[in-house]
């Protein structure tokens, strides 16, 4: 991980965002497409390279906050599972 101060301050506003999730306190909406884009960057050599079981793993329990919105919720988790 960078130790950059820009870097540093958008992984608090994220972990912030999702405690605040996770706690009920907040919804958050997202999309299908979002949600493949961050499939892309997590496993994507130049970018975080992590494996797909990893990256859908995360991905998935993410998705599985009570307040997080996705129109197609359960079929995504089903394709994540797929993709493992």
């Amino acid at each position: 991980w960078s130790s950059d101060p820009k870097t540093e301050r958008m992984r608090y506003i994220a972990s912030n965002l999702f405690r605040r999730v996770e706690q009920g306190e907040i919804d958050v909406t997202t999309s299908d497409a979002v949600i493949a884009e961050v499939a892309f960057v997590l496993t994507a050599k130049s970018h975080y390279h992590l494996a797909v079981d990893e990256a859908a793993e995360r991905m998935a329990t993410v998705l599985q906050l009570q307040g997080v919105r996705l129109s197609n919720k359960r079929i995504v988790l089903q394709a994540l599972d797929l993709w493992m």
